[in-house]
């Protein structure tokens, strides 16, 4: 089990949330390629600059990111970009999922909450071409 701080864009305050350990987040944008923990930097309304858990793609030129609070974005300039923000939801209890499992043959994505002690997951087939 571990904790981190998952930021929900609701007023721009900060949650406490426990997360599994050992997720492994894959990039929504180069299934094939594992994500890496990283600290990303953010700016609230008011200016002020914090921290955040994430996990950036490991593939050159590829500016995706996963956190738990946003679910997968893209940063620039060291600014998280406005409307690159990807997610499907638990339905569980709403957190952004995270692609755990790719099938190249077929396409298939597996999604999963990362909130420790739920096992929501959801199946999404996508073209294998466009990937």
């Amino acid at each position: 089990m571990g904790v981190t701080f998952c930021s929900r864009d609701r007023e721009d305050e900060m949650e406490l949330v426990t997360i599994r350990n050992g997720i492994h987040p894959r990039c929504d944008r180069h299934s094939f390629s594992s994500m890496q923990p990283v600290t990303i930097q953010r700016k609230t309304v008011g200016g002020e600059l914090h921290w955040f858990p994430a996990f950036a793609c490991t593939e050159a030129h590829c500016h995706r990111r996963y956190n738990t609070g946003f679910g997968y974005f893209s940063v620039a300039g060291g600014m998280i970009e406005r409307n690159t923000q990807t997610m499907i939801a638990c339905p569980q209890d709403g957190l952004p999922m995270y692609i755990d499992t790719f099938e190249s043959g077929t396409g298939l994505r597996i999604w999963r909450c990362a909130h420790f002690g739920c096992t929501a997951h959801h199946a999404v087939r996508t073209a294998a071409q466009s990937l």
